[in-house]
C-alpha cells in the first residue's frame, strides 16, 4: 500500500527541489539583467557624451562583465532542471493514488508515468520562460513577451494532450532559434543594425562539457560571489 508517509516525503522534497531550483534560476537572470543594465547604461552615457570614451577602461568593464557571467548558463539551466525534477516528484504519488482508487484503469496507470514526465517537462518548461521573460521586461521588452508568450502557450497546450505539446515544442524551439541565432547572424552577414524588436538576453557563454569548463565557471561564480559580498558589507 502506499502510505501517506510516501506522498509526504515526495511531495516535501518536490517543493525543496522546486524552490532551490527557482531561486538558482532568480539569482542567475537577476545578476545578468543587472550587468546587462549597467553596461547599457554606459553606452548610453557614451553616446550622449556625458561621459568620455576610453577603450581600454571599456575593454576591461567588458571582460570584467563577461567573467562574472561565465557562471551564468550553468545557474540557469541547472535551476530549470530542479524545477522539472521537483515537479516530478511532486507527481510521482499521483500515479501511485490513482492506481490504488480506480485498479481497473489498466491503460491509464501504464500511462500515468508519461503524464507526469510530460506534464512536468511541459510547466516547468513554462514557468522558466515565465520568470526569464519577467525578470528581462524591465530592459529586453521584446524578447521578454516573446518569452512569456510562449510560456503561456505552453500552459495552454498542455490542455491538448500529447499532439499539442509536440507542437508547442517544436514552435518554441524554432521560435527561439529564429530570434536568438538566425536573425541575429543575418543582419551580421547583411552588414545592418539589428532593428528595435531584436533584443538579446546577455551574452550566453557556451556551456562547457570538460570537467575543466566546469571548474573555471564555479571558479569565476565564486569570486564574483566574494566580490558582491564586499560590495555589500
Amino acid at each position: 500500500a502506499y502510505h501517506l508517509q510516501n506522498i509526504a516525503f515526495w511531495t516535501i522534497l518536490g517543493q525543496m527541489l522546486s524552490w532551490l531550483g527557482l531561486i538558482i534560476l532568480v539569482y542567475s537572470e537577476i545578476k545578468t539583467v543587472i550587468i546587462v543594465r549597467e553596461k547599457d547604461e554606459r553606452d548610453r552615457l557614451v553616446a550622449l557624451r556625458y561621459l568620455r570614451r576610453n577603450d581600454a577602461e571599456t575593454a576591461r568593464l567588458n571582460k570584467q562583465d563577461e567573467e562574472a557571467m561565465v557562471p551564468r548558463p550553468y545557474l540557469s539551466v541547472g535551476g530549470g532542471v530542479l524545477l522539472f525534477l521537483g515537479l516530478v516528484c511532486q507527481f510521482t504519488p499521483f500515479c501511485a493514488v490513482i492506481s490504488l482508487l480506480l485498479p481497473g484503469l489498466g491503460t491509464l496507470n501504464d500511462w500515468c508515468a508519461v503524464f507526469v514526465f510530460v506534464g512536468a517537462f511541459v510547466i516547468a518548461g513554462s514557468l522558466f520562460l515565465v520568470l526569464v521573460g519577467l525578470m528581462w521586461s524591465c530592459t529586453r521588452r521584446y524578447a521578454a513577451l516573446l518569452l512569456i508568450a510562449l510560456g503561456l502557450l505552453g500552459n495552454i497546450m498542455l490542455l491538448g494532450g500529447l499532439v499539442s505539446i509536440v507542437v508547442w515544442v517544436a514552435v518554441t524551439l524554432g521560435v527561439l532559434y529564429a530570434y536568438f541565432k538566425w536573425a541575429p547572424e543575418y543582419y551580421e552577414e547583411q552588414g545592418q543594425p539589428y532593428p528595435s524588436w531584436l533584443e538579446d538576453l546577455g551574452n550566453i557563454v557556451r556551456v562547457g562539457t570538460s570537467m575543466a569548463e566546469l571548474k573555471e565557471a564555479m571558479h569565476k561564480g565564486g569570486e564574483a560571489l566574494q566580490q558582491e559580498s564586499r560590495d555589500v558589507v
